[in-house]
């Protein structure tokens, strides 16, 4: 094989795998490395990165904006929220949207895993006895949202959350989520 038909299969490998939607880590090929709070993921698409803030167990979570706002959720009896702040920035030379964190785990003392938190049926989900956020509890909750979807120009950035819930007794360890290839450690172990 020449040099440029070799040139044309790696052309046409890397157009199949952009069509077909697939990640390619350079930065951390090892899925099963952790990384900890103020720990920065490059890349983690195209030129977003990630960095992890903080976390925190509380009573309430706060979600929106829904049509009508932010709106505060209480945990269900011998339950709590973990929250995880996050920060994504745009490190690239053109606009781009962040990625959207919808799935994920978070796994606790007891071995449990449980899922990442969404109020189902929102601002109705009567178990969690949800009510129009105040302006302090938005803005000390990091706004109620993922971060998401959000077009960041060139050196911004956008922070965001995102929310389990767990049982009262249990102590939140580690966090897996989707599209982000190291498991986020909390520091518990």
């Amino acid at each position: 094989m020449n040099g440029r038909t070799a040139s044309l299969l790696v052309s046409l490998l890397v157009l199949v795998i952009a069509v077909a939607g697939c990640d390619i880590l350079v930065d951390d090929p090892n899925p099963d490395s952790t990384v900890g709070m103020g720990d920065t993921i490059p890349g983690i698409k195209e030129q977003i990165s990630l960095t992890f803030l903080w976390w925190r167990e509380s009573e309430i979570a706060v979600r929106g904006p829904y049509v009508s706002g932010f709106y505060t959720f209480t945990a269900r009896p011998g339950m709590k929220f973990v929250i995880l702040a996050l920060e994504f920035r745009n490190a690239g030379i053109r606009p781009e949207y962040t990625p959207y964190l919808d799935e994920g785990e978070i796994y606790t003392s007891r071995g449990y895993f449980y899922p990442m938190w969404q109020p189902i049926g929102g601002i109705w989900a009567e178990e969690y006895s949800p009510r129009e956020s105040t302006p302090q509890e938005v803005q000390e909750f990091v706004g109620g949202s993922s971060g998401g979807f959000v077009n960041l120009l060139p050196e911004e950035s956008v922070t965001g959350c995102v929310v389990f819930e767990i049982p009262e007794d249990q102590v939140p360890l580690s966090v897996q989520l989707s599209g982000v290839p190291p498991i986020i450690s909390l520091g518990q172990d």
